[in-house]
């Protein structure tokens, strides 16, 4: 990627311009944050994450930047490590909803210059799985939570770590940044590679 001009991409939610800003690959969202209730209440979501009543805050929300994400804030990362998922929970709670994956996180510092998070972000392919990085719901949760607050939101959310494949999302909302919308950046490792060999 050429640092000085950037990449353009083009998903269906609209224009991504890819820019270096400290050091790292950003890009600002193309439309405003969509927020809704979830159809998952905190009962369901206890069931859900297998865990006690007092470790879900309150009901969660639906974000979305063109991907819908479950968002769900619990009281501490002893109740973000512990989560266990139920299968059958998932199927009947969340393979029925809008919104087919769930971002789990925890407010770890908040105030002065960065909010620091941490989060885990669970989805639906061929069996449930976890990812170790997920930009969109990174975007999602940082939309919702600049809904909340006027002022500029900077955050720093890590992921992975109970993968044993850690991962920081740096995000940002209001302030310079229209309102609605969100930056998102970060750098990547190569954890494989290969080459490919066609026959002519």
């Amino acid at each position: 990627m050429n640092r000085e001009q950037g990449v353009v991409l083009n998903p269906p939610i609209g224009e991504l311009v890819v820019n270096y800003e400290h050091d790292r690959p950003t890009f600002k969202t193309a439309q405003p944050a969509m927020v809704t209730d979830s159809t998952i209440d905190r009962i369901t979501a206890v069931e859900l994450l297998g865990l006690d009543i007092h470790q879900v805050i309150g009901d969660p929300v639906i974000a979305s930047f063109g991907l819908p994400f479950h968002l769900i804030e619990l009281t501490d990362v002893a109740a973000l490590e512990s989560v266990r998922i139920s299968t059958a929970t998932w199927a009947s709670a969340v393979m029925s909803s809008s919104a087919v994956q769930i971002y789990l996180y925890v407010i770890e510092q908040q105030g002065g210059t960065e909010t620091v998070i941490k989060s885990r972000m669970f989805c639906m392919h061929a069996s449930l799985c976890e990812d170790p990085a997920t930009g969109s719901a990174a975007a999602a949760l940082t939309g919702y939570l600049a809904s909340l607050q006027p002022s500029a939101l900077q955050c720093k959310i890590h992921q992975g770590v109970e993968m044993g494949r850690p991962s920081a999302i740096y995000t940002a909302a209001n302030g310079e940044i229209k309102p609605g919308l969100v930056t998102v950046g970060g750098n990547a490792k190569v954890v494989g590679k290969g080459e490919f060999y066609l026959e002519r």
